[in-house]
């Protein structure tokens, strides 16, 4: 059975008319209990923090339902709040039991540390706030904090006045020959400030409205494939390197047989058996037709498609090394033992009962907020099958071939 997560490769950040590339990226989060010396408990929360713009503003949110709702924390020290320098081994101390009183924190407890950085634009003329004499012809200068796209001559308003040629400097500076019509002329921006703050999760509501939750992953590089020894590995799983060089949304779970039929009523590929079951039994070329039809319903810019499969195993991945994302999972059957590590975090023959699919995002998310990335239902990829290549930046797979791939479990 196969069905797929959905891909949103967002060649374009949200931020409208200027998208800008390069944001506050945080890795490496993680967090331990330990008491405070008062006889209450914190959290040590460590992290590292990437940001092309430098300092930024780094916020603390924390889940007690595995990742189904986080609320913001505010009894906080360390590298939290404004101004937080790039680098890495950040920390944050949480007073926990103050906001969270007389609860018992177990695995469900995760953490998300966020951060964001802003941008101004700054009009420079040889005259004040962009003004320009009744019957002046002057050059306007469009200057940003960092590297933007999308900025054109359309997204600045002239009063009084003409414009004439627009200039790209460069990924930073452009410029504008403007000339009076009479009166004082006055230029502004579309887009005077605004945030690069990449959001994390993104909701979109299909027609119906059925909501798809696709959740950011952010760019980096990781080891692809499995080492020599590895249980069930197969012998062209060969290690190798990858850097994915832009970050990507990707669905939260598979997709469900609601959000399927909702797109311009496409027809089940099987019966229906429950709105929040994933779908199943559809081949790659009926993906086709539906990611473009989605692609029309959700005006957004990007592009929706598969996730290629060096995208979904640095997902599924979420910067462990282990056989899965959450361990090892060993059993003294391979294949159907009812492995407790394995039962507790996917579906698979050692926990299929009833046989068959199951609702979609039951089991624990992994660290980035995916669920069933492993078991359920096998999810197909873009990749033609083929041998994997050595280092590597954004592989798409070979160019043709007689199947294409598959991952996850059923």
């Amino acid at each position: 059975m196969k069905t797929p997560h959905l891909l949103f490769s967002a060649l374009a950040a949200l931020a409208i008319p200027a998208a800008l590339f390069a944001q506050p990226v945080v890795t490496n989060v993680a967090h331990v209990q330990q008491p405070d010396g008062s006889g209450s408990t914190r959290v040590r929360v460590t992290y590292d923090l990437a940001s092309p713009n430098g300092n930024a503003t780094v916020s603390l949110l924390y889940s007690t339902d595995n990742g189904s709702s986080f609320s913001t924390i505010t009894t906080t020290t360390g590298a939290v709040g404004a101004g937080i320098t790039p680098g890495t081994s950040k920390t944050i101390d949480w007073a926990v039991a103050t906001d969270l009183p007389g609860q018992q924190l177990g695995s469900k407890l995760l953490v998300r540390v966020q951060a964001n950085d802003s941008i101004s634009l700054v009009i420079t003329s040889t005259l004040a706030a962009g003004s320009i004499s009744q019957t002046g012809s002057q050059t306007l200068t469009f200057t940003f904090g960092q590297p933007v796209t999308g900025f054109d001559v359309n997204d600045v308003a002239v009063t009084q006045g003409t414009k004439g040629t627009f200039t790209p400097i460069s990924s930073t500076v452009y410029t504008l020959a403007v000339n009076s019509t009479g009166g004082t002329m006055t230029a502004s921006a579309a887009e005077i400030s605004f945030s690069n703050f990449f959001q994390d999760t993104w909701t979109l509501t299909l027609p119906s409205p059925v909501p798809m939750e696709l959740i950011r992953i952010p760019a980096g590089t990781f080891t692809m494939g499995s080492p020599t020894g590895e249980l069930s590995r197969i012998s062209n799983e060969t290690e190798h390197t990858v850097t994915l060089s832009q970050d990507f949304y990707l669905g939260k779970t598979e997709v469900t047989q609601d959000q399927w039929v909702a797109i311009q009523s496409f027809p089940q590929a099987q019966a229906f058996v429950g709105g929040t079951m994933p779908v199943r039994n559809v081949s790659h070329n009926n993906i086709q037709p539906w990611l473009a039809a989605l692609d029309t319903a959700i005006t957004e810019p990007g592009t929706f498609a598969l996730p290629t499969e060096s995208q979904w195993e640095y997902a599924a991945r979420a910067g462990t090394a282990t056989r899965f994302n959450f361990g090892d999972g060993f059993g003294a059957d391979e294949l159907c033992s009812a492995e407790a590590e394995r039962v507790n975090n996917m579906w698979y023959c050692g926990n299929n009962s009833p046989s068959g699919t199951k609702t979609v995002g039951q089991k624990p998310a992994n660290a980035w907020g995916l669920r069933d990335m492993h078991g359920n239902v096998r999810e197909w990829c873009t990749d033609w099958l083929g041998t994997y290549p050595g280092i590597v930046t954004d592989p798409t797979g070979p160019v043709s071939g007689s199947n294409r791939v598959f991952r996850s479990g059923s």
